[in-house]
């Protein structure tokens, strides 16, 4: 029975609830109502979507699949139920529901259409691309409709052919051929002549073949229509620039620029590309072979120089202050003469490199672009040009009683910082305090004149930067004299509250409250960044990385977790909304944005910091929750689908460490990322040999005789240069689990790839077409050779090379034991040395995570197993709880250790010194005084540091916590 049965004004109200997310009174309505209507399908699927939404999942997937099992064919049940599907991300099954309605209703030109949308969303570019060949014949009374399904085809056959997995050149020639007879067939009227989208389709296929077929892409965008639409369309113009690169037709470019920059183009772009063609110009000169396919003949380099100096400096002096392109593609000219290997005195004249970064510094100074605008300049510069340089600079002065005078002095001071040789304790502390105390004077002078606004960034805020930057710069020369750090917490919070939406302030914090152990404060800051959606992604590094070292899960406290959710958050939306933008821009033929949606989608999916916080989030759950036998199957699947040859291919770093405020000397090649990072920079070699190690743990834990030779197999001893210390300690430790584990009465397997041809999660054989190297090495051209590559092949042998190398002593009960002894060791140390605070805690953590890993690969060897009674005489098992003893007697004393050492951080005498560091800069005003009262970070660390080192204690007595979220 179909939903026409079921009167629309009934089926308003369930609707509504729905939409208002009132999924309980969804729930009755639709109960209430299919009670008169048992068969209504759009009723069971409504009220699917109702429980599903409603966290009673089961009982929606069993309406879900009766309703699926029906193939309905009714729109609004479709609609309904591909919500269903997508909410279960069961995308193969909306594509089936799809397919199998317009088999029934062939005629039907809207299911038909659904049908490939249905498989865009998912990818599926060579169904799709035959599914819109079959409706262009189909519908072909209908010339638009017609016309726009032969579309579809055309750009299904380029993603096809494009598609990243497709390494068979011939086949990607073939289907390249077939997309551009497609396209002959497309109508006068609605193909490249007439349509910029359809024109782009077409280029964009000639320059995907193997041999790009740039000289048909230039003939097509020399007609009269292809130069309308490179007037009318950037996409056009983008395309265009990289053909006649491609076709060396450098003189006509340069002719081209030169136009356009005298119409008044003041594209950035325009000008990148005057100054490409002009050296290329004088290169291919040098190499005595002048360009192909040019038919202008190219003036000699002197002359092509003399002429780029002039047109740039006339376009400068036209547009004079209103624009900085001009005089910032001067700069350029500057420095790329300075590379050319002939003598260029002469060219240079006057206009002495220097000379033209001090005109540019002199013309835009008192913009806050400007310091940003000529660092890389600065770094061309000899030591004798930044000196003749700095000597101008210094001319500026320090003036602050406008706000244009205020700029100016701000960027002079971050020149010559920038500038300057290593600096000394005493000039570094001198420059923090004299940059705070210009700071609080240009903050009074700006609201005494009404230049200062509390919602927007405070022109003065960068002085406060500069004085965290001196402070810190100080600090990280000796991190255990702590002085400098608390100085620049002080300045960076007063600032904070002067400027609560200067990100740049908060970022600096977290780094430094992590550092501190006070995990919460830095949290705190995140929430104040105000982050949105894809933010996360770029951002939330700054505050996840390494986020098992300051989590009190063991003590019941899931912020972090939920944090680490919240921050997810975001690849959830990128599978629901992305799929559906793609499927909008072929809808609306919107050719040139597909490949930019598909390479969003694919970059969100394949993100490394996706995959490292998922790898925490189950670090963390593990200790919260250890898997149980009817969990591990879902926490083995997520660590597989981590560990697909296609994920493991490519890992998309999307991290943004650039947006750190970065005042450091450039003599002291550090940045303010290195001076402030927790450890060495996560990449993809640490993710890719976590969740191998965890793949091993929890395959022996669901199957003490699991083995594969492919973990671990292809890394490399290097590959651990990303690890701490503690951490290179944990991966020995599970690799000497996993080989003294092995159960005795078992037969060991070969280390040979052919051993693991009947393991379903991996390929095997690198022989294999397709084949994945372990460490995510795609094959090359189908024949696995990337993966021999990767593992090391000697005379067509594979060599097998060990990420650690384990002598036989190691492999024992003692081996593990001596590495847990480490750990502690080294939390002892640090604690008595006044170590780190984030290091003793990190240590801390990897102390707990080999409990609690020794818990879950031991997990069939125990009593509870079928053996019963003769499991506890076993060797293998007494021997592990004798080691289960013995680190559980060592955590207790490192939960001793550390709630001592939490207790110690919040002390009257510690926040006396904390407020004696800070009284050179308070200097006695009454506002500051009472500011730096407020903070109370000490307090926090304690309850951070005594809530972990309770926690360890509970674990180590076998006791989950209880967990505070719920609670509340």
């Amino acid at each position: 029975m179909s939903a026409a049965v079921v009167d629309s004004k009934k089926l308003s109200p369930l609707y509504d609830a729905l939409d208002q997310g009132q999924f309980k009174t969804a729930i009755q309505l639709s109960t209430k109502l299919l009670k008169k209507h048992p068969k209504s399908l759009i009723l069971k699927t409504l009220k699917s979507l109702a429980l599903i939404r409603s966290q009673k999942h089961d009982e929606g997937v069993v309406l879900c699949d009766e309703v699926f099992a029906a193939r309905p064919t009714d729109e609004n049940v479709l609609q309904a139920l591909t919500m269903v599907l997508r909410v279960l991300e069961r995308y193969p099954d909306i594509i089936t529901l799809y397919e199998d309605a317009f088999k029934k209703e062939p005629k039907s030109e809207e299911l038909g259409s659904q049908a490939f949308l249905a498989m865009v969303r998912v990818g599926s570019w060579k169904s799709a691309q035959q599914l819109a060949h079959k409706l262009s014949k189909t519908f072909n009374a209908n010339e638009n409709a017609s016309t726009r399904y032969l579309g579809w085809t055309i750009m299904c056959a380029l993603l096809q052919a494009t598609d990243p997995m497709l390494n068979d050149q011939k086949t990607k020639t073939v289907v390249l051929s077939i997309a551009q007879r497609f396209f002959a067939q497309l109508p006068v009227t609605s193909n490249h002549t007439t349509h910029p989208e359809k024109l782009i389709l077409l280029l964009d296929i000639l320059l995907a073949f193997p041999e790009p077929k740039y000289k048909e892409a230039f003939d097509l965008l020399e007609t009269e229509s292809g130069k309308k639409m490179i007037a009318a369309s950037l996409e056009v113009e983008e395309r265009r620039r990289l053909i006649w690169s491609k076709l060396g037709r450098y003189a006509e470019e340069r002719e081209l620029c030169v136009t356009r920059l005298t119409a008044g183009d003041r594209n950035w772009l325009t000008f990148t590309s005057y100054l490409d063609s002009t050296f290329a110009l004088i290169t291919a000169s040098a190499e005595s072979s002048a360009p192909d396919d040019t038919t202008a003949v190219a003036p000699s380099p002197t002359t092509l120089l003399k002429e780029a100096r002039a047109q740039l400096t006339s376009v400068a002096e036209l547009d004079g202050r209103k624009g900085r392109s001009a005089q910032i593609a001067l700069l350029e000219f500057a420095k790329r003469l300075r590379s050319l290997p002939t003598p260029t005195e002469e060219l240079e004249g006057q206009n002495t490199f220097v000379e033209v970064v001090k005109a540019y510094i002199e013309m835009y100074t008192d913009k806050p672009s400007c310091f940003e605008d000529v660092r890389s300049y600065v770094d061309e510069m000899k030591d004798d040009e930044k000196a003749k340089l700095m000597e101008y600079v210094k001319s500026i002065g320090s003036n602050i009683s406008t706000a244009s005078s205020l700029s100016r002095t701000i960027n002079a001071f971050k020149l010559l910082r920038y500038a300057e040789p290593s600096p000394s304790t005493s000039s570094e502390l001198a420059h923090a305090e004299k940059y705070f105390r210009l700071y609080l004077e240009a903050t009074r002078i700006l609201e005494s004149i009404g230049a200062k606004d509390p919602e927007e960034v405070d022109p003065a805020d960068d002085l406060a930067l500069l004085a965290a930057n001196a402070l810190i710069s100080e600090w990280a020369k000796d991190k255990s004299v702590q002085a400098p750090l608390n100085q620049a917490i002080f300045v960076l919070e007063f600032a904070a509250t002067r400027s609560p939406y200067n990100f740049r302030y908060h970022l600096v914090l977290i780094r430094l409250y992590l550092f501190l152990g006070a995990h919460a404060v830095a949290l705190e800051h995140y929430k104040l960044l105000r982050i949105r959606s894809v933010q996360h992604e770029t951002l939330s590094h700054y505050l996840m990385d390494r986020s098992t070292t300051w989590s009190a899960a063991n003590d019941g406290d899931l912020t972090l977790h939920d944090a680490a959710v919240e921050v997810s958050a975001i690849y959830q939306e990128n599978a629901n909304e992305t799929p559906e933008m793609l499927a909008k821009a072929l809808l609306f033929e919107k050719y040139s944005q597909v490949q930019g949606f598909i390479d969003f989608e694919d970059k969100l999916d394949r993100s490394l910091h996706r995959d490292v916080i998922r790898m925490d989030q189950i670090r963390m759950r593990c200790v919260v929750e250890p898997p149980t036998t009817e969990t591990l199957q879902l926490e083995i699947g997520e660590l597989d689908y981590m560990f697909l040859p296609e994920r493991m291919a490519v890992h998309h770093d999307n991290r943004d460490y650039s947006v750190l405020p970065d005042f450091q000397p450039a003599s002291s090649k550090t940045s303010i990322d290195e001076l402030t990072k927790l450890g060495p920079r996560i990449e993809g070699k640490w993710c890719d040999i976590f969740v191998q190690l965890y793949i091993r743990i929890m395959n022996r834990a669901a199957e003490a005789t699991w083995f594969s030779p492919h973990v671990f197999k292809g890394f490399k001893p290097e590959d651990l240069n990303q690890f701490t210390e503690a951490e290179r300690i944990f991966v020995k430790y599970g690799e000497i689990l996993y080989e003294w584990m092995w159960p005795a009465d078992k037969p060991r397997p070969e280390v040979d790839p052919e051993t693991a041809k009947g393991d379903p999660k991996y390929i095997p054989n690198a022989d294999t077409a397709q084949s994945p190297a372990p460490n995510g090495t795609p094959a090359a051209n189908g024949n696995g050779s990337a993966v021999k590559e990767a593992n090391g092949t000697a005379n067509g042998k594979e060599e097998h090379t060990a990420l650690i190398e384990l002598a036989e002593t190691d492999k024992t009960a003692e081996g593990a034991l001596a590495c847990v002894e480490a750990i502690a060791a080294m939390i002892k140390t640090l604690i008595e040395s006044s170590g780190p605070t984030w290091e003793i805690l990190h240590a801390t953590s990897i102390l707990q995570e080999t409990f609690v890993v020794l818990g879950i690969q031991s997990m069939p060897l125990g009593p509870q197993t079928v053996k019963g009674k003769q499991q506890k005489a076993d060797p293998l098992w007494a021997a592990i709880k004798n080691l289960k003893n013995k680190i559980s007697t060592i955590m207790h004393d490192v939960s001793t250790q550390l709630v001592a050492y939490g207790d110690s951080c919040d002390t009257p005498e510690r926040q006396a010194t904390f407020l004696k560091d800070c009284d050179e800069l308070i200097a006695q005003d009454p506002e500051l005084a009472k500011f730096v009262e407020t903070l109370k970070h000490n307090t926090v660390r304690k309850a951070a540091i005594s809530a972990i080192g309770r926690g360890i204690g509970k674990i180590a007595d076998g006791k989950r916590p209880v967990l505070q979220a719920v609670a509340a």
